[in-house]
């Protein structure tokens, strides 16, 4: 008699020898050959709406939209449009085109990133929610590919059984024909259902790996550089408002600024 595939995991093949021995051949109405691994098809199509779902949650793509927003102003306060050539023609035309003094359009956007920022903190209990469905998901998804795989084994083996057993005795082959083709036919379907896990456990990692990145970053960012940064940029425009012929030291500033844009690249939500 042919053996099962050795070199499937043994999760596996646990689950396919179980199978095989809850599959009756002699039963005439044959119904847990027709529905062969049925349940576990549907489970599989569960998984990959939720997974869709989760993709298209609104906390996720408002997380997103607050980001896109906190990045466009936080890159309008770049510290070289604040404090470059605040003497001379440059600071001038400067002034015009933003319509007001450094510390003015500093002030206007500060305010709408300390607002965008206090949105998204108050979205990190809904994104560890979101975050803990998804792993649990996750975790569905590799026994529904575990289940998936055992009955495509045991559904072979089952079926090169009967090829077995017929040509031991051609006259069984009338009692077997038909389950052995529902078998195949189940078989089949299986195989074209195992193909699309891969791709809702991928997916759902890359979602984890996101909701993960944006919980941290309302941490590193939102709570601690920011709030630092904005601290020692409105402690230079008030030493420029007090001593404008004075010479500021930005280099500071300069490099918090580079590590929060940074920040962005890591959370990888743009």
């Amino acid at each position: 008699m042919r053996k099962l595939d050795a070199t499937a995991s043994g999760d596996v093949l646990r689950s396919a020898l179980r199978l095989i021995a809850a599959v009756n051949l002699d039963d005439h109405e044959f119904d847990d050959v027709v529905r062969f691994g049925s349940q576990v098809q549907q489970e599989n199509a569960s998984l990959c709406e939720r997974q869709l779902a989760l993709a298209e949650d609104q906390t996720l793509q408002q997380a997103k939209q607050l980001s896109t927003d906190l990045l466009y102003h936080l890159k309008s306060v770049d510290p070289a449009l604040l404090f470059k050539g605040t003497d001379g023609t440059f600071h001038r035309i400067i002034s015009i085109f933003a319509g007001q003094s450094a510390a003015g359009r500093y002030d206007r956007h500060t305010n709408a990133i300390a607002d965008i920022a206090a949105q998204l903190m108050r979205l990190e209990p809904s994104l560890l929610t979101l975050e803990n469905e998804m792993r649990s998901l996750r975790k569905r998804g590799d026994k529904i590919s575990c289940s998936l795989e055992a009955h495509i084994l045991a559904g072979r083996f089952i079926v090169s059984y009967i090829d077995e057993k017929v040509a031991q005795d051609p006259a069984l082959a009338a009692h077997y024909a038909t389950q052995q083709s529902a078998l195949e036919n189940r078989t089949s379907s299986l195989s074209a259902s195992v193909a699309s896990v891969p791709v809702a456990l991928k997916t759902l990692d890359i979602l984890i790996d996101a909701v993960g990145k944006t919980r941290a970053f309302c941490d590193e960012m939102l709570r601690r550089d920011l709030p630092a940064w904005q601290a020692s940029v409105a402690t230079a425009l008030a030493m420029q408002s007090q001593q404008p012929d004075a010479s500021i030291d930005v280099s500071e500033i300069e490099r918090r600024y580079a590590q929060l844009l940074h920040s962005f690249l890591r959370k990888d939500l743009q």
